[in-house]
């Protein structure tokens, strides 16, 4: 009678150990994602109170809002209330100035005739639902095509 060998596996127990691996991974991977896409609606969040703090401040000093900027590009006169260094470009999204004017109002309700706010422009549609569903907790929010808004003010006389 020949003994097996006590320090090695055998090929039923290497198969059960990577079959259990691979279950929990089924289940791990998406987790993870999820995580991850949540802490970057977070900061994505942070990022467009930062701007807004500095877009109000901005408001303080000028009586007037800053004019439109195309995307990841801070708006003229509002780079001294931001953070040293700041950017609008971000690793996964880029952030836009909104600062539109609505000659006949809203469809629903024509007194504003000035929307302003801040959106996260970006490719990945999860991120920006998730963005969408945690602005839209405290702050009227809208998206279109890849922005996702969060609304700052309406106004009917521009500022």
């Amino acid at each position: 009678m020949t003994r097996r060998d006590p320090r090695g596996f055998t090929l039923v127990e290497l198969c059960l150990v990577m079959v259990i691996a691979s279950i929990l991974l089924r289940f791990a991977v998406p987790a993870y994602r999820s995580i991850v896409n949540n802490a970057r609606a977070v900061q994505a969040i942070n990022n467009m109170n930062v701007v807004r703090e500095a877009a109000v401040a901005y408001y303080a000093a000028h009586g007037t809002w800053p004019a439109e900027a195309s995307s990841a590009v801070i708006p003229a006169g509002l780079a001294p209330y931001l953070p040293s260094g700041y950017t609008f470009s971000k690793p996964h999204y880029q952030l836009d100035w909104e600062n539109w004017t609505l000659p006949s109002g809203l469809p629903s309700n024509p007194g504003p005739t000035v929307l302003i706010g801040v959106s996260v422009v970006t490719t990945d549609p999860l991120l920006g639902n998730q963005v969408l569903r945690l602005v839209s907790k405290s702050n009227p929010s809208l998206t279109s095509a890849d922005h996702y808004t969060m609304l700052m003010a309406s106004t009917s006389d521009g500022l």
